[in-house]
């Protein structure tokens, strides 16, 4: 057991480091799926290829391909719905699926940008609708970030990005509340009790 182990990490080190030197995410997609077939019990197998296509989904949403964006989107999510089916209770999955949700919210924050540098009646009224968008994205994102905070109320990324999500739902009170959790944490202390309880 421990050799197949041994061998599909160094098989996926290969991967990754070829991936990287050519830059061919079809090949190390391809290669991660090949992994998961073989040990579909290793969860993070599934979470990396979630990650690979969260990195496209926020490629083509940059590019505004929203067609390949929304492609991406459903992989990613697929493919950490299948470590959640396997264990309803793996932090990477339920973080990432997290920051998959997240990411929509950055990708609809940076159109706020430029509708914000318009002044126009047309471009106000876009703006408005665009952001309800972004906080129904926000909401969509926020669960799976208190089910991770409610696992480990002392993980750092999980904790930033509460204290940041209640900021822009304008709820400031309970972003400053994580704010002081993040702060304990950084200072070397540690949050005794999940904020949300499971």
């Amino acid at each position: 057991m421990k050799k197949a182990l041994f061998s599909v990490l160094l098989f996926l080190l290969v991967s990754i480091s070829l991936q990287a030197q050519t830059d061919n995410t079809d090949f190390f997609i391809s290669k991660l799926e090949t992994l998961i077939e073989n040990t579909p019990e290793n969860l993070s197998l599934f979470v990396n290829l979630g990650n690979a296509y969260n990195s496209m989904f926020k490629q083509a949403a940059k590019e505004k391909d929203q067609a390949k964006a929304d492609e991406y989107f459903g992989k990613a999510l697929a493919a950490y719905q299948q470590a959640l089916v396997r264990d309803p209770k793996y932090f990477d999955a339920i973080y990432c699926t997290g920051t998959l949700y997240y990411n929509k919210v950055l990708a609809l924050i940076d159109e706020l940008r430029e509708l914000g540098s318009i002044c126009s009646k047309d471009a106000l009224k876009k703006y408005g609708e665009v952001r309800q968008k972004a906080l129904v994205q926000l909401d969509q994102a926020l669960p799976f970030f208190q089910q991770a905070e409610s696992l480990d109320p002392n993980d750092i990324l999980t904790l930033n990005l509460l204290a940041e999500i209640f900021a822009r739902k304008d709820d400031i009170t309970t972003s400053a509340l994580f704010k002081d959790r993040l702060q304990k944490v950084h200072a070397g202390g540690k949050n005794e009790v999940a904020y949300f309880n499971q």
